[in-house]
């Protein structure tokens, strides 16, 4: 209701103000995950906050033998907004533009047997979860911005929803501070 709306769970509060990364796990499957993930997710939109993620998937990927799964989420709207400020018109096909930036990220990791997609969506958290749920992983990795106050009940924070809605853990990422 109106107070989880303007407070959140514990959870979404604890990602939102810590300074460090942070696991959650759903209460469902505490029980019942696997010490050691087999499937690992994570969710770009290209950011610096992301691109650390993404190289702490690649990272437990490695070390664990997981598959690595890198998802974008191409929100449907008339305009796009992508990476470096740039605004997209659907005249343009943005999937295919954000398939080969996912192809130069893969090439930038060496690593091996990553499997990438691009979904298009209006809500990139409620496409992550979906893709979890679709792809049986079995943990997610998402960068955060670190957005509080007005920004965030502006611009909302896709970590935060990830967390709310995945099956699965939900490492989110933080970047650490410049210096």
């Amino acid at each position: 209701g109106i107070a989880r709306m303007l407070l959140g769970s514990v959870a979404e509060v604890v990602v939102r103000h810590a300074t460090c990364d942070v696991l959650t796990i759903p209460l469902q499957t505490a029980a019942t995950t696997a010490p050691i993930a087999k499937r690992i997710l994570v969710a770009t939109d290209f950011s610096d906050a992301a691109k650390v993620a993404v190289q702490v998937a690649a990272a437990m990927a490695a070390q664990f033998g997981a598959e690595l799964h890198m998802l974008h989420v191409v929100q449907n709207e008339h305009l796009t907004p992508a990476v470096g400020g740039l605004v997209f018109s659907h005249d343009f096909d943005v999937e295919q533009i954000m398939r080969e930036k996912l192809e130069e990220l893969k090439k930038e990791l060496s690593a091996k047997g990553v499997v990438s997609h691009v979904v298009a969506a209006e809500l990139p958290a409620l496409a992550i979860a979906d893709y979890v749920d679709g792809h049986d992983i079995d943990l997610v990795l998402v960068g955060t911005h670190g957005r509080t106050g007005a920004k965030r009940l502006l611009i909302g924070s896709v970590a935060e929803r990830v967390v709310r809605h995945a099956h699965c853990p939900v490492w989110v990422v933080r970047v650490p501070p410049a210096g």
